[in-house]
């Protein structure tokens, strides 16, 4: 028989590590998605999903595996296996250069409006490091940025693999940060130990002879 489909979940809303559309995605992830795949002698199938539902989504068998910028968390583990870290990131604030808001003391104090991405780790960060904020969760991950541009938010949190792209078509914005110091990797159905021990050895393979250096690229 022949194998069956790899299914990923994808959020496609978190460049570089996944955009566009389910049936021409792009990104880091997609690629380390396509060559696994193929190593397995597997089709790949990619499946959308939003943060709020990434973890149920896995749970409730619509795909293998989630990528595209999970990042590592003990309570994401309990309904899947995280594959051997992919990349380091770090939550960052950004603010308007001029803004008050220059240190985290500043952007700790009451009401001050923090948007983030809805259901993903960093919200998570948000509410956790900032209990006095006020803090705007937002869907898709990149329209997060235009609460900034439009006024709607005092600051953005984010990371820092994804706050350069923010800030090359927006110089004026401060960061602070990071915050914490995070690592992202693949998340895998918890009753599929057969591909999560596949796509570890085959990760630390690429690891090995520096494809995976090549694709972080």
């Amino acid at each position: 028989a022949a194998p069956t489909p790899l299914r990923v979940g994808l959020t496609l809303d978190y460049p570089p590590f996944s955009s566009g559309e389910p049936e021409s995605p792009h990104g880091l992830d997609v690629e380390i998605a396509r060559a696994f795949a193929a190593s397995q002698g597997r089709e790949v199938v990619f499946v959308r999903t939003r943060w709020p539902d990434l973890a149920s989504d896995l749970a409730a068998g619509r795909f293998d595996l989630a990528l595209g910028g999970v990042t590592v968390r003990p309570d994401r583990s309990l309904v899947g296996r995280f594959s051997v870290p992919l990349v380091e990131s770090g939550a960052v604030l950004l603010t308007p250069a001029g803004s008050s808001l220059h240190d985290l003391d500043a952007i700790a104090r009451a009401g001050v409006r923090i948007a983030v991405n809805a259901g993903g780790h960093l919200e998570r960060v948000a509410r956790a490091r900032f209990p006095r904020a006020r803090i705007l969760p937002i869907t898709p991950n990149d329209a997060v940025p235009a609460a900034l541009d439009e006024g709607a938010a005092d600051a953005v949190l984010t990371d820092t693999i994804e706050a350069p792209r923010w800030q090359a078509t927006r110089p004026a914005l401060r960061r602070i940060g990071p915050l914490t110091r995070d690592r992202k990797a693949a998340l895998v159905r918890a009753d599929d130990a057969d591909t999560a021990r596949a796509l570890d050895d085959w990760l630390l393979k690429r690891e090995a002879d520096g494809a995976l250096a090549r694709w972080r690229r």
